[in-house]
């Protein structure tokens, strides 16, 4: 992977990122305040700025059907500034959940998926046998983005205000905690990677030895390659340094 290519994807994880993290802190709160202080209209318009940046993001997709999916958020806020109705404000969530499951889907397709394309920009030297778990790891999350817009979208149509709120602001931020958590425990049982060494490393590969599995063997063999590898490159900026540092021979 070019560094043109992990900056890209740098900007696309972050901008994702943001746009899900303001909306499980930000938007509900926003939502019910705004409506209730400035109206439906003048708040549209002013969450316009949200729907810009992901119709920018929505520009460097690959899939042009996810550029234009990203449209949808623009749009929502497009038709409550003109119409003055709130369901188009709450189903702006939808919208960017919808977005993240497309994105997860289309990358699917790829000899990369996007789970291993986050990976392996913030740790290039990622061990090639991690892919099918990132695979799978980036469909669970599709089906979780998708579930999320269908039970979001079926709240904001049913008029349950009060779920709706509850749902987008500490529900799915709730849900995604206990994700994280588990997936953490799974990952740490599968792979058996104890590169790091810390009191977790410690406690978990006391009971479950890395040498017990044929993925933990793996992990091992990474683990001792990679420290040889940057053991080397350690002597080798040591030997150049002293070598920089060495005075030359005079001349005759």
């Amino acid at each position: 992977m070019s560094s043109g290519e992990r900056l890209r994807n740098r900007l696309i994880l972050g901008a994702l990122g943001a746009a899900l993290g303001l909306l499980v802190v930000v938007y509900p709160r926003v939502l019910a305040t705004g409506v209730a202080q400035i109206g439906v209209r003048p708040l549209a318009l002013g969450l316009l700025g949200l729907g810009a940046v992901l119709a920018l993001l929505g520009r460097g997709l690959r899939h042009r059907a996810l550029g234009v999916t990203a449209l949808a958020v623009p749009i929502l806020l497009v038709l409550a500034a003109a119409t003055g109705k709130p369901i188009f404000l709450q189903l702006v969530p939808t919208a960017v959940y919808g977005i993240a499951a497309g994105i997860l889907v289309a990358s699917l397709g790829e000899p990369m998926s996007l789970m291993e394309r986050a990976v392996r920009t913030l740790i290039p030297a990622a061990p090639d046998f991690i892919a099918d778990y990132c695979r799978s790891l980036t469909r669970f999350w599709a089906w979780f983005f998708a579930a999320t817009a269908a039970v979001t979208a079926g709240l904001a149509i049913a008029g349950l205000v009060q779920w709706w709120q509850a749902v987008t602001s500490w529900g799915v931020f709730a849900a995604m905690l206990a994700v994280f958590a588990i997936e953490f425990a799974i990952r740490k049982t599968r792979f058996r990677y104890y590169y790091v060494g810390g009191p977790i490393d410690r406690i978990w590969s006391h009971f479950f030895p890395a040498e017990e599995t044929a993925l933990g063997r793996k992990s091992l063999e990474y683990i001792r390659i990679r420290r040889d590898q940057i053991r080397r490159e350690r002597e080798a900026e040591t030997t150049r340094r002293d070598a920089q540092g060495k005075p030359g021979r005079p001349s005759r």
